[in-house]
C-alpha cells in the first residue's frame, strides 16, 4: 500500500458488516449480490494499467475509498491483502482492469440453514441481510422461510445476521399485519419492537418474503399444555344364583352404571390449532357398576299323580 493509501485498516474478509449502509448508486445491485451472480468484465491490458487512480473498495458492506496503483482488480486485492474464498462474490472479476472511480466489492459468502417447502436446507449465500437471503432465494417460485429464532418444537439454528438496511418490513401477528420503516442496520427485535409485538417461549419467529421485495417477520403462538378427555368404561354382566327362583327364571338384581377413564394428553397448538397431541396418561376415574342378573336353581315341585279312574258300572238289562 503506498503512501497515498487510506489509513483506515481494512477489516479481513468475512468481518462483520458495520452499520454503515450501500450508497443510493449501489442500490441497483443488491439483488445479484444477494444471489451471488456479478458480471466480469475483461479489459484488455489490465495488468499493464499502472496509472494512479482513486477507486472505492466494499468489504461486506463496509466502504472504503483508496488510492492504488494496482492495474485491476487481482492487483488491488493483493495489494490489500484480502483472498476471496470459493463462495465469495467479488464484482467486478478479477481480470478487470481498474480505473480512477472503479467500484469493486467483495462479500463474504456464509452457510445458512433455510427452509424450502417444508424441509430445511444448506445454502451458499453473500446476502448481507436476511432479508435478502429470503427474497433471493424466493425469486424462483419456492416456499421459502428462515428462523429468526429457536423454537423448541422444530429445533432450527436461528440466522444470526440483520433483517434489513434502511427498509420496509412486514410485521405478521395474531391475524394482523403491520408494515414498519427500519432505519440503518436493523434487526428482527427491532421490527417487533417498532410494530408493538411481543414474544415469548416457544413462539415461533421467521422471516420469509414479504410484498414489494420487503422483508416478511411472521410470529406464530405457540402454546404447550395439557388436556384432558374422558371415555366411557363398559359395565359387566354378572350372574348370581337364586335358590328362591324356579330354574329357567332370571330377576335382575342390580342395573350396570357405565364407569368413566380420563385420558391425558401433552399437546402442541400454533395460533389456536392443535398441531400435536402426544398421550401421556390413561386413568379409570369412575369404576363401573356390574348388572347383577339372578339366576334361578329352584327344582319346581312334583306334579301330585293322577287319581285312579273307576270301572265303568254295566248297564241295567233290558226289561222283559
Amino acid at each position: 500500500m503506498t503512501a497515498n493509501h487510506s489509513t483506515t485498516p481494512l477489516p479481513a474478509v468475512g468481518a462483520a458488516p458495520t452499520s454503515d449502509h450501500t450508497p443510493n448508486k449501489k442500490k441497483s445491485r443488491r439483488r445479484w449480490l444477494a444471489l451471488g451472480v456479478v458480471p466480469v468484465l475483461l479489459v484488455a491490458g489490465a495488468a499493464t494499467a499502472q496509472a494512479h487512480k482513486s477507486v472505492d473498495l466494499e468489504i461486506n458492506g463496509q466502504r472504503h475509498t483508496l488510492s492504488t496503483f494496482a492495474g485491476s482488480v487481482d492487483g488491488l486485492l493483493e495489494e490489500q491483502g484480502i483472498a476471496v474464498g470459493q463462495h465469495d462474490l467479488l464484482a467486478p472479476g478479477g481480470d478487470t482492469a481498474l480505473k480512477d472511480g472503479t467500484d469493486v466489492v467483495v462479500r463474504t459468502a456464509r452457510e445458512v440453514a433455510v427452509t424450502v417447502a417444508g424441509e430445511e436446507q444448506k445454502v451458499w449465500t453473500t446476502a448481507l441481510t436476511s432479508g435478502e437471503v429470503v427474497n433471493s432465494l424466493a425469486e424462483s417460485g419456492r416456499d421459502v422461510s428462515v428462523a429468526a429464532s429457536r423454537s423448541l418444537e422444530d429445533g432450527r439454528q436461528p440466522l444470526d445476521m440483520p433483517l434489513v438496511v434502511d427498509g420496509p418490513v412486514d410485521v405478521v401477528a395474531d391475524g394482523n399485519t403491520n408494515r414498519v420503516q427500519l432505519e440503518g442496520t436493523a434487526y428482527v427485535t427491532d421490527a417487533l419492537k417498532a410494530a408493538g409485538v411481543t414474544t415469548q417461549q416457544p413462539d415461533r419467529v421467521e422471516i420469509r418474503p414479504g410484498q414489494d421485495g420487503a422483508a416478511q417477520v411472521v410470529v406464530t403462538r405457540v402454546v404447550r399444555a395439557e388436556r384432558q378427555e374422558t371415555q366411557p368404561v363398559d359395565f359387566a354382566t354378572v350372574q348370581r344364583e337364586d335358590a328362591s327362583l324356579l330354574k329357567g327364571q332370571t330377576k335382575v338384581v342390580q342395573e350396570g352404571v357405565p364407569g368413566e377413564r380420563t385420558l391425558t394428553f401433552a399437546t402442541v397448538t400454533e395460533d389456536g390449532k392443535e398441531i400435536q397431541a402426544e398421550q401421556t396418561g390413561d386413568e379409570v376415574t369412575r369404576a363401573p357398576v356390574d348388572r347383577i342378573v339372578a339366576v334361578g336353581t329352584k327344582a319346581p315341585a312334583p306334579q301330585p299323580a293322577p287319581a285312579p279312574q273307576r270301572a265303568a258300572a254295566a248297564p241295567a238289562p233290558a226289561p222283559a
